[in-house]
């Protein structure tokens, strides 16, 4: 009788052991599932905050004018008045408003990019005297907190309304411009980045 053998390989590769299990099939003990509830519950509660303020902004915009006065915390609207928008369009002037809003976002987000990225590309692709000084003295404007400018920004905006009409508080123009002033050191400071970046041409 003919006996048949596994070559010696095979042999051994059948007889390994396997690689071993943990018991209780895994999971990362009590310290990791106490972590990972916890860590659910975290995010459940910061999914609330947030969404719940939105909530309740979109269904306050359906509630009348007294309901707005007497429950003003309550989440549902006893009836969706869909007038309110057109009450807020025409009566609220918000057209006007959406308008004023579009010609400054415009204005102030073009004028901001086109000087932005023109001073960007020269500080970062050309050497010259003064270069850094300048850079950092865009990233100064970094530090300048809005709030400790808020008065002097006033006063300065204002006087300039005295000597230029067209500059004045209440106009579009000295609106975009303060815009632009105040967010170019950022725009310069991240294009400036992205411009370093750039393989040199030849």
């Amino acid at each position: 009788m003919s006996t048949v053998t596994r070559p010696p390989g095979e042999r051994s590769r059948a007889g390994a052991p396997g690689p071993a299990t943990p018991r209780g099939g895994g999971g990362g003990g009590l310290g990791g599932r106490f972590f990972n509830g916890f860590s659910h519950l975290f995010l459940v509660v910061w999914a609330v905050m947030v969404i719940y303020p939105l909530l309740w902004v979109v269904m306050s915009a359906f509630k009348s004018d007294a309901e707005v006065i007497r429950q003003p915390l309550s989440l549902i609207p006893e009836k969706l008045n869909w007038d309110n928008f057109s009450r807020a369009w025409v009566e609220g002037h918000l057209g006007s408003f959406f308008g004023n809003t579009l010609l400054v976002l415009v204005g102030s987000v073009g004028l901001t990019m086109l000087l932005g990225s023109m001073a960007a590309y020269v500080l970062a692709r050309y050497e010259f005297p003064g270069n850094r000084a300048i850079y950092y003295l865009f990233l100064s404007g970094l530090t300048l907190p809005i709030y400790l400018a808020a008065v002097p920004l006033f006063k300065g905006v204002y006087n300039m309304g005295v000597v230029f009409p067209l500059l004045g508080p209440n106009s579009h123009l000295m609106l975009i411009l303060v815009y632009v002033a105040w967010s170019l050191s950022f725009t310069v400071f991240f294009m400036h980045s992205f411009f370093r970046t750039l393989p040199n041409a030849g």
